[in-house]
């Protein structure tokens, strides 16, 4: 069956993460002017994703790349959720890249002091790369998009990431 899922799906689960992560930080409120660029950049983003899944010709290999770009941005706003609530602050993610060595050695013993009490968002933020499990063959489908379909993904994903930059910078 042929539906917008293949194109959605992408920018619903960037848009769900980002939600997630604002509605379980306490230190910010979840309406405000910071909420409209991250709604239109995790938008663009995903259209952006869609678009390149539907590039790609091999579909086997776009649906497992596609599960596993879930699954490790599942796992990135994990660890960003983690060390805004124990660190009080989010880190670059070249920052996290090249600190993973230390934090195991050095932090090894408070790592279940760190992800236990965030379990329910953990689980939560796992639940794009479940749907992607189940629905991949509806995310990645055999048949393309149709150009014009394409040309209008592409110019809605550089609205939304254009829009989300001039609003960050106005």
């Amino acid at each position: 069956p042929r539906g917008p899922l293949n194109w959605i799906y992408f920018p619903l689960a960037l848009l769900y993460h980002e939600l997630l992560l604002r509605a379980f930080d306490t230190t910010v409120t979840f309406f405000d002017a910071a909420l409209l660029p991250i709604v239109l950049s995790a938008l663009g983003g995903g259209l952006l994703l869609s678009l390149l899944a539907n590039l790609l010709p091999w579909r086997k290999a776009t649906r497992w790349a596609g599960l596993a770009v879930i699954f490790l941005w599942s796992v990135y706003v994990c660890i960003e959720y983690c060390c805004k609530s124990y660190f009080k602050s989010y880190f670059a993610m070249t920052f996290m890249v090249t600190m993973t060595g230390h934090v195991i050695s050095d932090f090894a013993g408070a790592i279940p002091d760190v992800v236990l009490p965030r379990l329910p968002f953990i689980l939560l933020a796992l639940m794009p790369f479940v749907l992607a499990i189940l629905l991949r063959r509806l995310i990645v489908q055999d048949l393309r998009m149709s150009r014009p379909a394409l040309l209008f993904v592409a110019a809605i994903s550089a609205v939304t990431i254009g829009s989300a930059a001039a609003v960050c910078r106005f």
